[in-house]
């Protein structure tokens, strides 16, 4: 994690910058080519693989913290130092800063969401943030941040592995944001960047946490502060239960996760594991506009054995509902995408059935 990398990074978001700003038809033509090819009903497996590789790194240092609370005189699992590190990285890159602030501000429409690919959103370059998505927009990409975080981890390994590590974590990365291409979720400089700003975000958290001599963080002082904080939440806690305010408390609290409860039950119609992007939540509509969107438009177009965007390109609309279902027998990938006027089968990413209602 040495300037080099940061130098590399940099000229990476430059040339990508440059290129993809100038020709942004680039970013069509990739997404285009990705999603009408053989391999992408694959796509579905290495983003799920992804997914558990993910959480399975994440979890290290989560659960360390979680016992150095719980126990606070016990010595952590892993270095403390570590613990800091990889969880402020995954909170400011793919948790704030790509998720939160770029995500829902930057009004990029999704591949799968422009009149090209049979949408109602005009393309838009990715340097502007102007276009029609209001919220969980595609630049840039949260599961792409997610899977160039690992780089993260990578920088803590042994310094003879380290350079495998890394080349591991990169190509994990190209891995998951090509799948996300091939899905229609994103466009390649939504995933380039995705990268590049994770990368930034790693590079300046490693600096201040190992490396500047003002900010580096000391193992034994960082396990410290924390068996300290955990005694104090201890403190407070007993003082609250013994206390005559504790039965108003639970009241809030249980009130609060009935709201929360309720409220998550009257959310928006569309399936937030949609086949095509399970990024995309949509806001509510009105009834008019969300009949007509419920309606594949040119069905008798449809043809067995298209894929998901080529499907969506002939309905003109990304359907009502989707469910999926894993058949663990003989490990088929199996979606159903329901519209107003027709249910449709895939089987592994291609249409399998086509059934009217």
């Amino acid at each position: 994690m040495n300037r080099v990398g940061l130098n590399v990074a940099l000229c990476i978001a430059v040339v990508a910058g440059l290129v993809l700003g100038f020709f942004p038809q680039i970013d069509l033509r990739v997404a285009q080519i990705l999603g009408a090819s053989e391999w992408a009903p694959d796509s579905h497996v290495v983003r799920e693989f992804g997914f558990w590789v993910e959480i399975v790194l994440m979890a290290a240092p989560v659960i360390t913290l979680i016992i150095k609370l719980i126990l606070p005189h016990t010595k952590m699992l892993m270095s403390a130092r570590a613990v800091v590190f990889l969880i402020v990285s995954l909170m400011l890159g793919p948790g704030l800063l790509v998720n939160v602030v770029l995500k829902d501000h930057w009004g990029r429409p999704r591949p799968g969401h422009i009149v090209q690919s049979g949408g109602d959103q005009r393309f838009v370059a990715w340097w502007d943030p102007g276009g029609e998505c209001q919220r969980n927009c595609s630049f840039v990409s949260g599961e792409a941040a997610s899977a160039f975080w690992t780089i993260a981890p990578a920088a803590l390994a042994p310094k003879t592995w380290r350079p495998l590590a890394y080349g591991a974590a990169l190509v994990f990365g190209i891995m998951i944001s090509v799948s996300r291409i091939t899905m229609g979720g994103h466009f390649l400089s939504d995933t380039i960047f995705a990268g590049v700003f994770t990368f930034l975000i790693i590079w300046v958290m490693y600096a201040m946490i190992y490396r500047w001599q003002r900010t580096r963080l000391d193992d034994k002082a960082v396990e410290d502060e924390l068996a300290r904080f955990s005694i104090y939440c201890r403190t407070i806690l007993g003082r609250l239960m013994h206390s005559k305010g504790m039965p108003l408390l639970i009241g809030t609290v249980f009130i609060c996760l009935g709201a929360c409860a309720q409220s998550s039950q009257t959310t928006s119609p569309w399936d937030l594991n949609s086949n095509l992007d399970s990024e995309t939540t949509a806001e509510a509509k009105p009834a008019t506009e969300q009949a007509e969107k419920e309606v594949c438009t040119n069905a008798s177009a449809l043809a067995v054995g298209m894929t998901t965007s080529q499907v969506v390109s002939s309905c003109g609309r990304t359907p009502l509902r989707t469910q999926e279902v894993i058949t663990k027998r003989d490990s088929k990938h199996q979606t159903i995408w329901s519209y107003k006027n027709l249910y449709l089968e895939f089987e592994n990413g291609k249409l399998a059935h086509i059934r009217p209602i």
